[in-house]
């Protein structure tokens, strides 16, 4: 096995380190090792690359089995909020008919006591 750190200071007798220093260092390693770097770099590129294509399927599928019901739970809220302006705004209505027939009792209350 290779050393990544060689003993060896420069001096004397390398023995065997020099020897693989040059082994690795030849130009037929080298490539031999980038291509297969490009290789393995390709092929995670690849399992990245699939892994998000399936955490995307996989939010759209869950969005498409969850939206149909969040969709319903949308619909009922709009429908008791609806019900409810419909509510206040017939006690509106209401409150306003009372003042107005109030505020014409009074008138015509007065109008006859003034015509007296």
């Amino acid at each position: 096995m290779p050393r990544l750190f060689s003993t060896n200071d420069g001096h004397g007798d390398g023995g065997d380190d020099e020897q693989q220093q040059q082994q690795h260092s030849s130009p037929s390693s080298y490539a031999c090792t980038m291509k297969e770097l490009d290789d393995r770099y390709e092929k995670a590129n690849r399992q990245a690359q699939e892994e998000d294509r399936r955490a995307e399927f996989q939010s759209l599928e869950d969005f498409c089995l969850q939206e149909p019901q969040s969709a319903r739970d949308r619909r009922a809220t709009a429908r008791g909020l609806e019900a409810s302006e419909e509510t206040r705004l017939a006690v509106q209505v209401a409150q306003l008919k009372g003042w107005r027939l109030k505020s014409q009792s009074q008138s015509a209350d007065g109008g006859e006591n003034s015509g007296e």
